[in-house]
């Protein structure tokens, strides 16, 4: 089954996708059946060759243009800036991508400063908080502790930060609950059904994953493939939103204008 999606982003938000759960519900059975019969990929498309290594001028530097490149998902820039047990952790792009598509996505950074070992940085970093069924329980703040390697004439950074969750308050932990349950037990009277699915799957697209991606200046115009922003945009889409059951997304303007497609013709 496939099942045509829409809700409003400043614009309108299009998806495509085969439903096998029902929202609210229990497991449904759901036969998938693409329009197109060509292969789709629903992971991001690492780049072919890796990056030579290279060095920054500080630990500092290092840890920005490493949260910089992460924010646009270029996962190829932020691999050059791995120290050489970095790489032999992690032997190519690939490795370094499938490993960054397993945490939340940085959506902003503040570097606080130096930490108590040499050459280390302690970082605030923000993601969209959410209950994600692959990543997991995802805190909006945490703080990172980053390791330089003073390597190749400058410094490289060790893979794996040290990472400290930054929770909210117990305080606020009754009233979310109240409302979760409100929200579940108003989804008795509707139809909750796979017609449903749909517009509960777009809706959560525009609000919860691309409402802090989509800037209003790409409402001004479509995309151009050819583009740095619509390549950021395109692996940000393949790593966050192409995952069964979405297959497609598509954004229109007001005018009906296609600003962006996974799948540019």
């Amino acid at each position: 089954m496939v099942i045509g999606l829409g809700t409003t982003l400043r614009g309108s938000v299009y998806v495509v996708g085969a439903a096998a759960m029902i929202a609210c519900g229990g497991p449904h059975r759901a036969v998938a059946r693409h329009a197109s019969s060509s292969p789709v990929s629903t992971g991001p498309a690492p780049p072919a060759a890796a990056a030579a290594p290279a060095p920054a001028s500080s630990p500092r530097a290092a840890v920005q243009s490493l949260l910089d490149a992460e924010m646009r998902l270029d996962h190829q820039r932020s691999y050059a800036l791995l120290s050489a047990g970095g790489r032999a952790q992690y032997h190519d792009v690939a490795d370094w991508t499938r490993r960054r598509t397993e945490l939340p996505a940085v959506t902003q950074f503040r570097i606080e400063g130096d930490g108590a070992k040499p050459g280390s940085v302690v970082v605030l970093v923000q993601h969209r908080p959410s209950l994600d069924p692959f990543i997991g329980l995802s805190p909006a703040r945490e703080r990172q502790t980053w390791t330089g390697r003073r390597e190749g004439g400058g410094w490289l950074l060790e893979p794996e930060p040290e990472v400290q969750a930054i929770w909210p308050s117990d305080s606020l932990a009754a009233p979310a609950a109240l409302r979760w349950a409100r929200a579940v037990q108003a989804c008795r009277f509707p139809p909750c059904g796979i017609r449903s699915y749909g517009p509960i799957r777009a809706q959560f697209v525009a609000d919860s994953i691309l409402s802090d991606r989509f800037m209003a200046s790409d409402l001004r115009a479509p995309m151009a493939a050819s583009s740095r922003r619509y390549q950021d945009f395109v692996r940000f889409v393949r790593a966050r939103i192409l995952l069964k059951p979405v297959v497609r997304i598509k954004i229109w303007g007001p005018d009906g204008t296609v600003l962006f497609s996974d799948e540019p013709r």
